[in-house]
């Protein structure tokens, strides 16, 4: 009953979890014979007579598919035919699924990463870090589930509970240690992580980003800020969180949490940079010197702050030799060239951030190529072709995933915010990159793509189509070269 690999890349991994404990089960539900079943499941479609099905968040048709799939569905709609009618006594949902695979996640050090930029590259270092001491880690996020050399790709940058729950079960039988895990404020308010007891978390920072779903900022940063109520929560002894920054939103945080476990704030004004090159960086920090392989100044901090993190919570002392073999992920700032960079930078702040990296350590005419995905915040659209156009010398707007969204309209949203006549739009993709590959190699200047970094496909409509940014540049700069010797 412990998932494989295998069981990991199917979807049914991410709505059911195997039944290893009937105890909590039969104490909540009142309900005898339980032992025929098999799974616990949270939707409907993947269910079976070998299946509980808890409907306690689900729709009234999702239910009664449920029952129909033979399955024993459990429900709070007193007014329905069919299935069993439970109050549940004292867990939550959630706390019954963690109970019903024995509470894996006291068995691993567990570290959370939230914040609106940098979860990717912090959780991505902390993996490293925690390699290099030997706590054998695994990662879990945007780039997938990554454990040794088993690798798997995940829906979500926070999978579901379920996924996450059979991922410490594998990785339990696997000799693992410990976890790195990227929250989402989208997967933190959704539940995908309630009831992990956390050791440590991380909070990168905080900007415009996810209003389509979270409306407002007020409740975007609740749901960044639960992660550290999870981890008050936590019934581990000891706990730490360290905030990233000074501003508004790190201080309300700090405060409000400092006194409730262990808590570090990483200040800014005290990082002393000593020098920056494209490829190997030294600064400073209350003392004590880092050399790193990259230039972006805020990754200094993430650095900063997680070996503050280690060396409290373990006990240690990082040999910063370590620090010096930091990779970042893949799609970070990732140089293919000489003078082409590929970067994610989806949001104002981080589109912004990336441009000025970029020109801190070449003073070469930049141009950018990005644009906006679809079915997404419209309102950051405008800011990021602001920041891209007064930034940068010459920008070309193009699709990134556009989604069910006329990409005409996406354009034109950008487009708003642009006052300087220094952008040209070309929609296809590919033929955008090309160009702005022609322009930076007429003008021996740099080039960056942003949106999609590490992505792999471009999605349009219902559709998904091979598409790899770092790929695009590579075979674009093959053919340039190709045509410069025929």
């Amino acid at each position: 009953m412990i998932p494989t690999i295998h069981d990991l890349k199917d979807l049914k991994s991410y709505y059911r979890i195997p039944i290893l404990n009937y105890k909590p089960l039969k104490e909540q539900l009142n309900i005898s014979n339980l032992e025929k079943y098999k799974w616990l499941c949270s939707n409907s479609k993947f269910c079976n007579s070998e299946s509980i099905l808890l409907g306690f968040n689900l729709r009234r048709e999702q239910i009664i598919e449920g029952i129909e799939s033979g399955a024993l569905v459990i429900h709070n709609q007193k007014d329905l035919k069919g299935g069993t009618f439970v109050r549940l006594r004292n867990l939550s949902v959630a706390e019954i699924k963690h109970s019903t695979v024995n509470y894996p996640s006291l068995k691993f050090k567990i570290y959370g990463i939230t914040g609106t930029k940098g979860k990717t590259t912090t959780a991505w270092f902390a993996y490293q870090m925690l390699q290099k001491i030997g706590l054998k880690p695994a990662y879990i996020g945007t780039l997938g589930l990554f454990f040794g050399s088993h690798h798997v790709r995940t829906l979500n940058t926070t999978p579901s509970l379920d996924f996450i729950l059979n991922c410490l079960l594998l990785l339990q039988s696997l000799g693992c240690k410990s976890i790195v895990c990227e929250c989402s404020s989208i997967g933190l308010e959704q539940g995908r992580v309630d009831g992990i007891d956390f050791d440590g978390v991380f909070f990168t920072g905080f900007g415009h980003d996810h209003l389509d779903y979270h409306k407002d900022l007020k409740n975007y940063f609740a749901a960044k800020k639960k992660l550290f109520s999870l981890l008050e929560k936590s019934r581990k002894s000891k706990k730490i969180g360290v905030v990233i920054g000074n501003s508004t939103w790190s201080n309300r945080i700090f405060n409000q949490f400092k006194d409730k476990f262990l808590c570090f704030k990483i200040n800014s004004q005290k990082l002393k940079l000593i020098s920056l090159k494209l490829k190997s960086s030294e600064f400073e920090y209350e003392g004590t010197v880092f050399k790193v392989k990259f230039f972006f100044k805020p990754f200094f901090l993430y650095v900063v702050g997680l070996v503050k993190l280690f060396e409290k919570h373990l006990g240690i002392s990082i040999d910063k030799l370590i620090i010096n073999t930091l990779k970042l992920p893949p799609g970070r700032f990732e140089l293919i060239s000489d003078f082409v960079f590929v970067d994610y930078a989806h949001t104002p702040e981080s589109l912004e951030s990336a441009i000025l990296a970029i020109k801190s350590v070449s003073q070469k005419h930049l141009t950018v190529v990005f644009g906006c995905g679809g079915n997404r915040d419209p309102s950051k659209r405008p800011a990021m072709g602001r920041v891209a156009s007064e930034l940068a010398d010459y920008v070309i707007l193009t699709n990134d995933n556009p989604r069910n969204e006329e990409p005409v309209k996406i354009v034109e949203d950008i487009v708003s915010g642009i006052q300087k006549d220094n952008f040209m739009v070309i929609l296809n993709r590919r033929k955008a990159i090309q160009r702005g590959l022609k322009l930076a190699l007429k003008l021996k200047g740099n080039l960056l793509v942003a949106g999609k970094g590490h992505e792999t496909e471009q999605i349009v409509g219902n559709r998904k189509f091979n598409f790899d940014d770092r790929l695009v540049v590579k075979q674009a700069l093959q053919k340039l070269n190709d045509s410069l010797h025929t």
